[in-house]
């Protein structure tokens, strides 16, 4: 067998938790159904990660914390993380310029200690609001920190985990990147009532809703698809209204 990694593991350092010393990783003990829950195994272990990588994570957890606490739908506080779900970050049997680096993660899951969840198979097919707008949260506060973010929007293969990267530096929205277009189209969808076909291609159809998401998160001053500043700030307020389960405009910024 090939081992893509050779050569090419450098500042390796292995973890076994990401934000907190409590939150640690579970492994997927199996590849599930479309639409179904997905299980673990019951021990916890450890990875390895670029240490660059892990910085990024790491960051991106304690900061994810910051909104799993604060704007919980139910009471400040209630949404803990007890542990990550995940299909880990190297791989050497296969090519993968993020994982034959040990520079990109396969997130399946975010267990909570009250046990609610973030199920990355379940939650964004699942009735209701709660659970589609808590994976577009996650997915849209890990576009503030990694340029690629793949989720079940970008393609089949990524129907039951979200992969996230640090191959590129993080940059403004772009229209020509079907990753970016598809998470915009959902949250328009999930947030402001629209009925985008969420294709990853942004047409007349797409900019017209989100100019519309925009207005109503009074950002219309704003520009994420040229500022990388911007860009955050749009990406925040979608992470705000998706962890809270609120529709487009609960909050608003400071343009008009």
């Amino acid at each position: 067998m090939t081992d893509y990694c050779s050569g090419l593991l450098v500042d390796i350092i292995t973890k076994s938790y990401m934000g907190n010393a409590n939150w640690e990783f579970k492994a997927r003990s199996f590849t599930p159904g479309p639409g179904e829950h997905t299980t673990f195994e019951s021990g916890f272990h450890s990875l390895n990660f670029n240490s660059d990588f892990w910085d990024t994570c790491d960051a991106w957890a304690k900061n994810m914390k910051f909104w799993f606490v604060n704007y919980s739908p139910y009471a400040t506080g209630t949404l803990q993380v007890d542990y990550w779900g995940e299909v880990g970050t190297q791989a050497c049997g296969r090519y993968s310029w993020a994982h034959n680096r040990a520079r990109g993660l396969d997130l399946c899951l975010v267990m909570f200690t009250n046990g609610y969840y973030m199920d990355s198979n379940w939650s964004h097919q699942a009735g209701g609001s709660l659970q589609p707008r808590r994976y577009l949260a996650v997915a849209a506060n890990l576009r503030r920190y990694f340029r690629t973010v793949l989720t079940t929007w970008y393609n089949a293969d990524h129907r039951d985990h979200i992969h996230f990267d640090n191959q590129y530096t993080v940059d403004a929205l772009s229209t020509a990147r079907p990753s970016d277009t598809t998470l915009v189209q959902a949250a328009c969808n999930l947030l402001n009532g629209e009925s985008l076909d969420i294709d990853g291609a942004w047409g007349p159809l797409t900019t017209a809703a989100y100019e519309r998401l925009l207005d109503a998160f009074n950002l219309g001053c704003k520009d994420p698809l040229t500022s990388t500043t911007d860009a955050k700030q749009f990406l925040s307020f979608i992470v705000r209204h998706g962890t809270a389960n609120e529709a487009a405009g609960y909050w608003t910024g400071g343009c008009g």
